[in-house]
């Protein structure tokens, strides 16, 4: 064989193994590439579908959020009625006619006429002489006394105990239990 035969033959031996390299090298980035593709595919979805997860979530903590604030505001609606019906309550009873008032004075004085020694009833200004008048009737000798502080009903001062019968503490005393009912009438 000739040398020039001899340089065909390692060039073409040459040609055909960088082809051959070139051929696998391919082969080999297509592979690495549809593993790319297919990782890449598998990330996506798995991002979407936590992305999907994560909207959905916030989306039920938003409408979760969002009833309670609406329970809140329900409960605070329904509660300051409750209270209004009560304030009302106590307005109409400040507002008694003075023989109901003098009615109620004079029940609420027969009921404690053993510790009646000795005391001084403080009344609203514009019930001392209708307390005065119910003091007369149960035959109990007191001082009876204008506080500004009171607006209807009254308190028993004695040396060392207080009774106090004013319409806004009867209200309140008996507040707790009347709650339900007054709820129940004005939700129901």
């Amino acid at each position: 064989m000739a040398l020039s035969d001899l340089l065909q033959k390692i060039e073409s031996d040459g040609k055909a193994q960088v082809a051959a390299v070139l051929a696998d090298a391919d082969k080999r980035v297509d592979a690495i590439n549809a593993t790319y593709k297919e990782k890449q595919v598998a990330l996506r979805s798995k991002v979407e579908k936590e992305t999907e997860t994560l909207l959905k979530k916030q989306a039920q903590n938003s409408a979760e959020r969002d009833v309670r604030t609406h329970k809140h505001i329900i409960t605070e609606a329904k509660r300051t009625a409750i209270n209004d019906v009560f304030t009302k309550a106590l307005a109409e009873l400040e507002a008694l006619d003075d023989a109901t008032y003098v009615a109620f004075v004079e029940k609420q004085l027969t009921a404690i006429t053993s510790d009646l020694k000795n005391v001084t009833l403080k009344t609203a200004e514009n019930r001392v002489d209708a307390t005065k008048k119910a003091l007369k009737a149960v035959g109990v000798d007191a001082t009876c006394e204008a506080d500004s502080a009171i607006g209807g009903g009254f308190i028993v001062v004695g040396e060392d105990y207080e009774y106090d019968f004013t319409f806004a503490r009867l209200l309140e005393t008996h507040k707790a239990e009347l709650e339900a009912e007054v709820a129940q009438t004005l939700f129901n």
